[in-house]
Formats: structure tokens, C-alpha cells, sequence
């Protein structure tokens, strides 16, 4: 399996690039340790840029009501998108 993935990576040229050279001269273990920690960091990566959005959308939702007004479109899309309605939202008031 590894010889296999050896050879493909070969063929893109990759190991003629100083990462390339780098990564053969890690054992089998390691590289398979090394996509284990990418592949771990990419999935974190992804959840924090979600996160990121939700906080962004809910800050433009937050903002929009204490405007009294309705949310934009993107922010009505995404409403949309998790079955939530906009409509009691623009007519919320807080109690003084």
C-alpha cells in the first residue's frame, strides 16, 4: 500500500520539491502518524470556520432586530435552510 502510494506521488513530480524530499525521509509510521495529524487539523480547520459563520450570522440576525428591522437575504437564507422563521423576530419587543 505504501509502495503504491509512493509511486503515484512520484509520478506528480512531488518528490522533486524540497517538502517531497522531506517526507521520504520519514519511516512508513511517521508519514502515516503525519496524515493522520493533517487530516485531523483540516477537519478542526473546517469546524472553525463554521463556527465562525454561525457567529457572524447570528451577530447580523442580533443586529437586524434591534433595528426592528427584517434580516437580509443571506441570513433569511440560512433561517430558511435550519426551518426558523424571521417573522416574530423584526416584531420582538424587551420588556422595560
Amino acid at each position: 500500500m505504501i509502495k503504491s502510494l509512493n509511486l503515484r506521488i512520484a509520478k506528480m513530480g512531488f518528490l522533486n520539491t524540497s517538502i517531497g524530499k522531506s517526507f521520504q525521509i520519514l519511516t512508513s509510521s511517521d508519514r502515516i502518524k503525519l496524515a493522520g495529524v493533517v487530516a485531523i487539523q483540516l477537519v478542526l480547520a473546517i469546524l472553525d470556520l463554521i463556527g465562525v459563520a454561525i457567529v457572524g450570522i447570528l451577530g447580523a440576525l442580533a443586529v437586524s432586530g434591534v433595528q426592528g428591522q427584517m434580516p437580509g437575504d443571506r441570513v433569511s437564507f440560512v433561517l430558511k435552510l435550519v426551518h426558523v422563521t424571521a417573522t416574530g423576530l423584526c416584531n420582538f419587543n424587551l420588556p422595560y
